[in-house]
């Protein structure tokens, strides 16, 4: 800060010189004012003006001519104005008389200063000391040092000392000058001082005045001495020296130099306690740097008010100095303020434009004495020349010197006034003015009230009673407006403020928190004071720093707040766990609970630190959700947390803390069996003891109980203890130490991609990933649900594979519905071109959504969609990049997840085939080997027999379920359509599996609601093949005693045909609720271990899936694991007609196949060789041919009708089989369109089939050739 003029100080100083040094009376006088006010010491001494200071001068340096010395001390200076300066200070006046003795004298002088042409002089002076050293006429006590007065010497000598002791609190000080000042002399009084007797203070000072001396001034102290010992010889000096109680008191010493009788150096000196004199001047100083700081602000608003103020002294009619003028009056003429300041003296041409020059110098002309003022409203002419309107008032000052002075204050309206008509009415301009005066006022976010301290009343501006909504005058100040306008918390702090005016401080300030929820900043400031000094009116200035107040409670509140949960951490949460414990009524009920992640650490480093993460935001989300808004949540460590629940004790937490862990657990239920998540909680309630650290310490010990015990679960610390029998603080006695939280690990992501990438980059368990991504989205966006819908272009069908809702009510996970062609084909063209599109592509949404599509290899392959519960949201673009942007990133991580898990899936189906291949074939070869070498036990024989036609059957039945998921797969089975009797069709399922049910000891009940003689067209082989395998499954995993149930009931007809539902249920293992998504896949079964346990590969649900979709229904199951199944589907099924007795009920006319010729064609020879056995077996005579163009030989060499049948194999060399029949065909023989040709192949698949027909075949056999089959096929064609 920049050094304060000393003018009051320096023009003191040179009349005390004059006056009491040289006492010279014409040079005294030079530096007083021709007015001065001189308050004498004497009773009744008071002088005004210069004469009267004359005579007494005269009088008294004619009785005492002689000089004195004076010492000054304590000086301080207050600038008042520019112009006027008060000096304090303390003066010691001594005389040395003729016996060498000299005497001293305090004065305490108070100076007024104020400039003048010559410069600072004295406008009026106060003395004062102790009355019993004044002498009427003195202006100062001189006569006690008259040395020709012995009498008076005597008289005074002595009362004037003791008077001395008694004013001035201290005593006499005597001091050898060697190191550490040895006692030489102390008095009565200085002992009193300290608090010493003189016995006291010789010991406690070990006989060196230093050692009583504080250590940090002892060197200064020596210094001055010192110094003043080879120089000047008389000294004075600061210092703090120690009492009796070991306080310090702050001192001041003047001393001279004398010698002791024995010739040694000694100081004698005046020691006077300064202490109440350095706190007063602390206090000063305190209070100056508050005026300074008001001073400041004060001019900062002088300079920043949005009018320009000025003050100006004219010199003449045309001159005219500026003593003020803020920075807005300077702008507004056009300078910059260090030009403006340094022109000087300035023209009124320069500063009033031409127009207005003549009559503003009349206006001036008016003006003559303080208080006279108008109104203006004129042209100034800016450092450019061009004028500006302004508008304001002019109003005549005198200053602190008492000079007349001008000063104005004016708004710049030069663009309104412009565009104003020029003839406005001299009212409507006054009205203008002052409505812009008071839109200036009313921008400023200050606001002023005045308080009367002694009426203990407040008034308040209608300005500033409008913008708080308070009253405008109050009484019973401060209580009546804290009640009505402070918060119930801050009361405190705003009557202390008033008590602080109360009690005499000139200033005051506090903040508080109104009812209205606004925060204030008020500064209270005396600027009239009473009579007796206390403060009569009180200017107070109240600011709104709700805003400020906001900012600061935010940051405190953010730096409270873990960043990853948002919940208390460690350090504020423990803190505001005890502040509550500490104040809450007593009685009031509370828990503590601590709770510890299960096995974190392997989930951390397994699935990483964004799932980690993720999971940690779940359970502290599931903690706000399980707790009231009042309770205390807090993340203790990395994976540990902290609950107090207010108001709830052992029975509400015995609640709570189950509640919480059940629903931990629940938070991955679609991981895989070796994943989970579960938290132990140890709870202790104010039952036991009401204390925090006892509270945490019962809680620390119950949670290592459950930690070691009963992971995942909770407890409470005195069920616990009862059953154990030993309180659990004794069996646990180390802390449960709480695991670090990893800077950089806890920032909660802003951006939602990167945390994407991390997590499902990361993550082992991709469906647990998704989850914790889509409630992220959710929670960070405030959506109401997210959803990742697939859509089957194969089977026109669209599923919710992944899905989170604010409200569980709102899911519509797994739930497949249907869409036609035309649907699918229509949907891409609803995305704009980045993708997005604003309203649902499906019917089941009733919220406003954002969907993004999802492609795969180019194809439509489904919707990511955000959802809001509110009808016309608007979606921002941060969340429309997000959605794009998503849509990218997580159907990719999904899909090469199902592409694994596919691979994986047929990787494990080929292991399966692999053993369940090699079961029978082992069989077969088992079987082969034991009937070789049982030849002559024909029994024996039989036996191995049937064991391999077991294994053979099988082993077909595993190749037919692979050729038919194949040809599903590839899209080539095809539906055979035809009447069928539902009687007839279900007493033949009955026939068929109610022997394998009881054979297991099962209930198998059928229950047929069909109507009788119910006709109906569908592919009977197809559905009996999906019933058998759904029954089959039901029978193969009920246990004995269990029941299967087949039910078949009618619903509504349709103009499409009967609805039928089919329904199999039973009683057996049940399906876990994760497994039920995926049973229908290819490749895949509930369990890893199924196939172990009970065989099987697999396929058998997947192609009764998709054949029952391909039959227009839908596969279902319901399942509870332990309980039992339901599989049900419905379809719509034509009615049909039935012409006679059914293929079914028809039984096979064998005719006798003795003398029938038939060629086989058979590249095979092992085939051939079969072949002809079993033909020649049942009376055939058999010729073969090894390819196709041998048996075109043969057939085209033997006449017509020789052959009565062809055996044709379709894969051979040399000729294939549908060339060969061909050419049959077109031969120009009688019998070539006529014979019968039957295909006979190992190629399966229905096209197949139709190839061979269209060849002109008449029938189409698949390998292994059944006899049955054969032989009612030839029987038909021949």
């Amino acid at each position: 800060m920049e050094e304060q003029p000393r003018d009051a100080e320096n023009t003191t100083r040179a009349f005390f010189k004059e006056y009491m040094v040289n006492r010279n009376v014409e040079a005294t006088l030079d530096w007083l004012m021709d007015d001065v006010q001189w308050i004498g010491t004497g009773k009744g001494e008071y002088s005004c003006g210069k004469e009267q200071v004359l005579k007494a001068l005269d009088q008294e340096f004619s009785l005492d001519p002689d000089a004195y010395q004076i010492i000054w001390e304590d000086i301080k200076e207050s600038r008042l104005t520019y112009d006027c300066a008060v000096m304090q200070g303390r003066l010691t006046v001594v005389r040395i008389l003729s016996d060498g003795k000299n005497f001293a004298m305090g004065v305490r002088v108070t100076s007024t200063c104020v400039r003048t042409a010559k410069g600072f002089k004295v406008a009026s002076i106060h003395a004062s000391v102790p009355a019993d050293f004044q002498e009427e006429g003195e202006f100062f006590p001189l006569s006690f040092a008259e040395s020709v007065s012995e009498e008076y010497a005597r008289r005074m000598g002595r009362s004037a000392l003791e008077l001395l002791g008694k004013t001035i609190p201290g005593g006499m000080l005597g001091t050898y000058f060697e190191p550490g000042f040895p006692l030489y002399y102390v008095n009565d009084r200085m002992l009193d001082c300290l608090g010493y007797t003189y016995e006291e203070f010789s010991q406690d000072s070990q006989g060196m005045v230093g050692n009583c001396i504080h250590p940090q001034d002892r060197e200064r102290v020596y210094g001055v001495v010192r110094d003043a010992f080879g120089k000047v010889r008389d000294y004075g000096v600061r210092y703090r020296i120690r009492k009796k109680n070991g306080r310090y008191i702050h001192v001041y010493e003047t001393g001279n130099f004398a010698q002791a009788e024995d010739g040694r150096d000694i100081c004698l000196s005046v020691v006077r306690d300064i202490s109440a004199e350095v706190e007063a001047e602390e206090r000063l100083k305190q209070e100056n740097r508050e005026k300074e700081r008001q001073a400041s602000r004060y001019d900062q608003l002088f300079q920043s008010v949005l009018c320009g103020i000025m003050q100006w002294k004219p010199l003449d009619r045309e001159r005219v100095v500026f003593k003020n003028a803020n920075r807005e009056s300077i702008r507004i003429l056009g300078y910059e303020p260090e030009e403006f300041w340094s022109h000087g003296v300035w023209q009124w041409k320069e500063l009033i434009a031409e127009a207005d020059y003549q009559m503003k110098l009349d206006q001036l002309d008016n003006l003559e004495k303080a208080g006279d003022s108008m109104n203006f409203q004129y042209r100034v002419r800016q450092k450019d020349g061009t004028s500006c309107w302004i508008l304001g008032k002019l109003e005549m000052v005198e200053d602190g010197d008492g000079e007349l002075i001008a000063q104005s204050v004016f708004l710049d309206i030069d663009i309104r006034k412009r565009t104003e008509h020029q003839n406005q009415q001299l009212k409507e301009l006054a009205e203008a003015n002052s409505a812009i005066l008071n839109m200036a006022l009313e921008h400023t976010s200050l606001c002023e009230f005045y308080y009367y301290p002694d009426r203990r009343t407040c008034v308040i501006p209608d300005r500033t009673s409008a913008r708080y909504q308070c009253g405008s005058r109050y009484v019973n100040m401060p209580e009546s407006f804290a009640d009505e306008m402070v918060a119930p918390e801050c009361r405190r702090d705003f009557i202390r403020m008033y008590e602080d005016i109360h009690s005499g401080k000139r200033t005051a300030s506090a903040q508080f928190l109104t009812v209205k929820n606004s925060w204030c900043r008020v500064t209270m400031s005396a600027v009239e004071y009473g009579e007796n000094g206390q403060n009569g009116t009180v200017l107070g200035i109240i600011e709104d720093i709700t805003k400020e107040q906001t900012m600061a409670m935010a940051l405190e509140e953010a730096k409270s707040r873990d960043l990853l949960t948002g919940l208390w951490n460690r350090e504020a949460g423990t803190r505001i766990a005890q502040e509550y414990m500490a104040k809450k009524p007593l009685g009031e009920r509370c828990a503590l609970m601590l709770l510890d992640m299960d096995n974190f650490t392997r989930i951390n480093q397994e699935e990483g630190v964004a799932f980690a993460n993720a999971v940690l935001q779940e359970v502290a989300d599931i903690l706000r959700a399980e707790t009231e808004p009042d309770d205390i949540r807090v993340r203790m460590g990395g994976d540990e947390f902290m609950l107090v629940l207010k108001g709830r004790g052992k029975a509400g937490a015995t609640v709570t803390g189950p509640r919480i862990a059940a629903r931990v657990r629940e938070l991955l239920l679609q991981s895989d069996k070796d994943i989970s998540i579960s938290v132990s909680i140890g709870m202790c309630a104010t039952e036991v003891v009401d204390e925090y650290s006892g509270l945490y310490r019962c809680a620390e010990s119950t949670l290592k109980y459950v930690k070691e015990n009963c992971q995942g679960n909770a407890a409470c610390y005195l069920d616990t203890s009862n059953e154990l029998g030993e309180m659990l603080t004794d069996l646990y006695t180390e802390k449960h130490q709480l695991n670090t939280i990893e800077q950089g690990l806890t920032e909660q992501r802003e951006d939602l991609v990167s945390f994407a990438l991390d997590l499902l980059g990361k993550a082992r368990n991709l469906n647990d990933a998704v989850q914790l991504l889509f409630a992220r989205l959710g929670k960070t966006y405030g959506l109401d649900r997210v959803s990742l819908l697939d859509v089957d272009r194969d089977y026109l069908t669209c599923r919710f594979s992944y899905q989170w809702a604010r409200d569980k009510t709102d899911l519509m996970m797994h739930k497949t519905f249907y869409i036609t062609r035309e649907q699918y084909e229509q949907w891409p063209g609803q995305f704009d071109p980045s993708g997005l599109n604003r309203h649902a592509v499906y019917d089941e949404s009733s919220m406003s959504c954002l969907q993004a599509a999802i492609w795969n290899q180019g194809m439509f392959a489904g919707i990511l969609s955000f959802e809001v519960k509110a009808d016309g949201y608007s979606w921002n673009d941060e969340q429309r990049k997000l959605l794009e942007e998503l849509s990218k990133i997580i159907p990719s991580f999904v899909m090469k997840a199902r592409a694994d898990a596919v691979s994986q899936a047929k990787t494990d189906f080929l292991s399966r085939m692999s053993h369940e291949i090699r079961t029978p074939l082992n069989a077969i070869v088992g079987m082969t080997a034991i009937a070789r070498n049982v030849v002559d036990h024909r029994d024996r024989v039989l036996e191995c027999l049937d064991k391999l036609e077991t294994s053979n059957q099988y082993l077909i039945s595993l190749i037919n379920d692979i050729l038919d998921m194949s040809r599903i797969e590839s899209g080539k089975m095809e539906l055979n359509v035809q009447p069928m009797d539902m009687e007839d069709f279900v007493r033949s399922l009955e026939g068929m599996m109610r022997p394998q049910a009881e054979q297991k000891g099962l209930r198998f009940i059928v229950e047929n609601r069909c109507c009788q003689g119910l006709a109906l067209v569908t592919d009977r082989l197809r559905l009996e093949q999906v019933l058998i395998n759904i029954i089959g499954n039901a029978v193969k995993f009920t246990g004995e005693g269990g029941d299967v149930v087949f039910s078949i009931t009618p619903e509504e007809r349709c103009s499409g045909g009967q609805r039928l539902t089919f329904s199999v249920k039973d009683t057996g293992i049940g399906i876990a609720s994760e497994a039920l998504d995926s049973i229908f896949n290819a490749f895949e079964q509930a369990e890893k271990n199924t196939s172990v346990r009970y065989g099987g590969t697999g396929l058998g649900l997947a192609i009764s899936s998709r054949l029952v979709q391909m039959m227009g229904g839908t596969l279902g199951v319901r399942s509870v694991l332990g309980e039992g199944s339901e599989f049900y589907f419905t379809l719509t099924l034509p009615i049909g007609k039935l012409d006679g007795e059914t293929p079914r009920s028809r039984e096979p006319e064998h005719h006798d196949f003795h003398g029938r010729r038939l060629l086989v064609v058979e590249d095979n020879l092992l085939n051939q060789e079969i072949a002809q056995s079993l033909l020649e077996m049942e009376g055939f005579l058999v010729e073969t041919a090894e390819n196709g163009q041998a048996a075109l030989d043969a057939f085209g060499s033997h006449e017509p009708g020789y052959y009565d049948a062809v055996l044709m194999d379709i894969r051979m060399p040399v000729m294939d089989g549908i060339e060969a029949t061909r050419r049959i065909r077109t031969m120009e023989r009688p019998d070539s369109r006529t014979i019968p040709i039957i295909a006979m192949t190992a190629n399966a698949f229905d096209q197949d089939s139709r190839k061979s027909l269209d060849s002109g075949m008449n029938g189409h056999l698949s390998k292994p050739i059944r006899v049955e089959e054969l032989l009612g096929m030839l029987d038909a064609c021949l």
